[in-house]
């Protein structure tokens, strides 16, 4: 059905990695179907028919292109022929595809691209040389997949040197930093420069190898992922493949304590003084600030992390229970509540390598009827049916300051 109905098609992928159509060589995909190597106008004509004839059909429908399948294939679409011919002024392929379609939307008046979608497979190894999506088990690659996240969003984690030790081991790292990582921040920023309000996809990506004999830190890093795909604004992400480890990371989030409930819907600004080791993610519920939410990871292999929590809110949070799962198991659970909380400010400690869901929780409002933590409308009817007949001066006075008035 319409996208507009319950169970209509919503999304088009406008293909799947058409830079690996045919690249002249073992990894291309439709050789048979397309011998050639695809160009640049070619993919970008090919989107534009495409768009323009479902929108005829399903004006509502949301259009994704060009899933390109990895950085070589934003950078020129894979070497294509025309590459030198069409660029212009743009800088990669991203900025290209951006502008032309943004431009012939302008021309026919209806937006052709919805969302720019790129799949995203990291780079980043260990230090011998193998892949953090390959099925290696040392400490070295343990590290190398838990740190690999901070491609996406860290301006700091650039190649290693004597300077930054801790860089990622990547070829993408070490020679085209400087201008197009960390990547989400640069692709936000050609969205916003080549075509405004255009959403961001990430439709397929993984942080290690497929199945349920994945290690437990592909799990730690999926979760770390899933946390800056929320603080960055991703619009879609869907990870392809799975297991054991990669469900704990989802369910952290979308069902931590098996009754499915979830990490809030608002965004909450937070960080952390230690981003190698740690990471945080903060929400709320909309219209709902008498808990909070925290996910909180601990991706040292070595040793515990006592952090100091210190929270800027109008709610007085007084007390928190917390869910996990760690390197012993992908099974989530509850473990040690949080302690006093004075201040909102209290400190946990967080196992090594360990993911953590805390529920922080504050007392609402004395005339807040409904439980949203907020005195408001609902809550002044209530007030009137309660405590207006006979009318209480002191009883409204009390509301109306809690109110605002």
């Amino acid at each position: 059905g319409p996208a507009g109905s319950p169970n209509g098609v919503k999304f088009y992928n406008l293909d799947n990695e058409p830079d690996l159509w045919s690249n002249g060589n073992k990894g291309a995909t439709h050789p048979e179907v397309h011998p050639a190597k695809p160009t640049c106008l070619e993919i970008k004509n090919k989107g534009v028919t495409m768009s323009y004839v479902v929108k005829n059909i399903d004006p509502n429908a949301q259009m994704l292109g060009p899933v390109s399948y990895g950085f070589a294939g934003y950078l020129n679409f894979q070497g294509a022929s025309d590459w030198d011919t069409v660029k212009g002024t743009r800088p990669w392929f991203i900025s290209y595809y951006l502008d032309e379609m943004r431009s012939t939307s302008n021309y026919v008046e209806r937006r052709l691209l919805d969302a720019l979608d790129v799949h995203w497979y990291p780079e980043a190894q260990d230090n011998a040389g193998h892949r953090i999506l390959d099925n290696i088990s040392t400490p070295e690659m343990y590290n190398a997949r838990m740190q690999a996240p901070r491609t996406l969003w860290d301006t700091g984690y650039i190649s290693p040197n004597e300077t930054y030790p801790d860089g990622e081991v990547s070829w993408i790292n070490k020679w085209y930093f400087a201008q197009y990582l960390p990547l989400i921040p640069r692709l936000k920023a050609d969205i916003a420069q080549y075509y405004p309000d255009t959403n961001l996809a990430i439709t397929e990506y993984a942080y290690g190898p497929d199945g349920d004999s994945q290690h437990w830190s592909t799990g730690i890093a999926t979760a770390d992922v899933l946390g800056i795909f929320g603080k960055y604004g991703v619009y879609i992400a869907t990870y392809w493949g799975g297991g054991n480890y990669v469900d704990a990371a989802f369910k952290i989030y979308r069902n931590y304590n098996g009754n499915h409930s979830t990490f809030g819907d608002v965004n909450v600004v937070a960080s952390m003084s230690d981003k190698v080791n740690s990471s945080i993610y903060a929400s709320e519920f909309n219209g709902h600030t008498c808990e909070m939410h925290l996910i909180v990871i601990n991706k040292s292999q070595v040793s515990s992390i006592t952090g100091t929590f210190n929270i800027t809110s109008s709610q007085n949070f007084n007390s928190g229970r917390v869910w996990k799962f760690d390197n012993a198991s992908p099974t989530i659970s509850e473990t040690t509540a949080v302690g006093t909380i004075t201040n909102n400010s209290f400190t946990y400690t967080i196992p090594a390598t360990t993911v953590c869901h805390i529920v922080l929780q504050a007392d609402p409002p004395y005339w807040d009827s409904d439980g949203d933590c907020h005195v408001n409308n609902i809550d002044l009817g209530a007030f009137a049916i309660n405590w207006l007949d006979p009318y209480d001066a002191v009883a409204f006075a009390s509301f109306a300051k809690q109110w605002g008035m």
